[in-house]
């Protein structure tokens, strides 16, 4: 009489095309996840260093930024929008007055006020009382 015999698999054993299945889907959300933090387009604000942990920004050196907020101190921390859009005036999403470079009297856009003491950011919106002009 013949026996049969047949191995049976441990059950707390695993194949190897489990490991194989379940690395590749670790690996790829490890670089779904890891890669994540360079989405962000903005320089972040270093909060730990604001007192009472809020935003504050110090315009000191206002007078060395440069046109689209590219060089000075503090100036990567603000980005500029160029005017565009679709959508019919008065709308929240339709930028018409570009803050790409600075201006300087009474020119819509990003203003640099660089007087001693007082330095500062103006954004300027020309125009009547109807919401026709934006910047942002």
């Amino acid at each position: 009489m013949k026996s049969l015999y047949m191995k049976q698999a441990r059950p707390d054993s695993f194949s190897l095309s489990f490991f194989k299945r379940g690395a590749g889907t670790f690996l790829v959300l490890l670089a779904l996840l890891g890669g994540s933090n360079r989405l962000f387009g903005q320089t972040p604000v270093p909060m730990i260093s604001q007192p009472s942990n809020t935003y504050t920004e110090n315009f000191a050196d206002i007078t060395n930024w440069t046109n689209g907020f590219a060089a000075g101190i503090g100036a990567n921390r603000w980005k500029s929008n160029v005017a565009g859009g679709v959508a019919a005036i008065p709308d929240p999403t339709r930028i018409t007055t570009s803050t790409a470079t600075f201006v300087t009297g009474t020119t819509g856009g990003v203003q640099k006020i660089t007087t001693a003491g007082s330095e500062s950011i103006v954004l300027l919106s020309t125009g009547g009382t109807d919401n026709t002009s934006s910047a942002a």
